[in-house]
């Protein structure tokens, strides 16, 4: 920042996000490929009151389309930005990757047609919401072999659970809203990922489940 630079493009880079919960559950792994983005307003100091934007498109998953938007100031001592995202179709279990290890839920049908994720955050909170349509989301619970009753009962629980549609009773598009703290300790992009994460458990699950 305040390096003059008027404008940063960013072309074809490749990513490979890895998080976990603990030790013994290992990573879980999320792919993003093809990032081309254009961020301006970088040359601003920290007396300047412009914004700095970022506009950014890639893919996800293999073969999901991403764009996103950032809008921050760098002036703002608390760090504060606001995000609006996309995500295009994919099937549910190309996200079985990034979730398995964390949530020992897997997929096994369904699809995504739409995503949309905003968030506003600062560094310490952040609150927002994810509008999505899906169809024929089917789940299975992780952890054994998919033939014990154990397994089989766990699996029958979650799918008479989960919200099969993403509307709601009078037909309007469901939000999953969020509100969360930061955990100061992880980069930003586990930030990016938490909301989304979040907002996603707060559309397909009852709200006492997502807690």
């Amino acid at each position: 920042m305040g390096t003059g630079a008027d404008t940063i493009i960013v072309h074809g880079l490749d990513v490979t996000y890895h998080e976990r919960v603990d030790r013994q559950r290992g990573y879980a792994v999320i792919p993003i490929t093809g990032i081309n983005a254009t961020i301006t307003g970088a040359k601003h100091g920290m007396t300047d009151t412009s914004a700095l934007v970022l506009r950014a498109h890639a893919t996800a998953f293999g073969t999901a389309s991403v764009s996103l938007f950032l809008r921050t100031v760098v002036s703002d001592t608390t760090d504060r930005f606001e995000i609006e995202a996309s995500v295009g179709p994919m099937p549910f279990a190309a996200i079985n990757a990034a979730t398995g290890p964390l949530l020992d839920i897997r997929a096994t049908e369904g699809r995504i047609d739409s995503l949309v994720y905003r968030m506003t955050a600062d560094d310490r909170r952040a609150s927002g919401m994810v509008r999505m349509n899906h169809r024929g989301l089917k789940l299975a619970s992780g952890g054994r072999k998919s033939g014990e009753s154990g397994n089989q009962i766990e699996s029958a629980l979650l799918n008479a659970l989960v919200r099969k549609t993403s509307r709601n009773k009078i037909g309007n598009a469901r939000d999953g809203r969020f509100a969360f703290e930061r955990r100061r300790d992880r980069a930003i992009f586990n930030y990016l990922w938490s909301g989304l994460r979040e907002g996603v458990k707060a559309e397909l699950l009852p709200e006492a489940l997502t807690k």
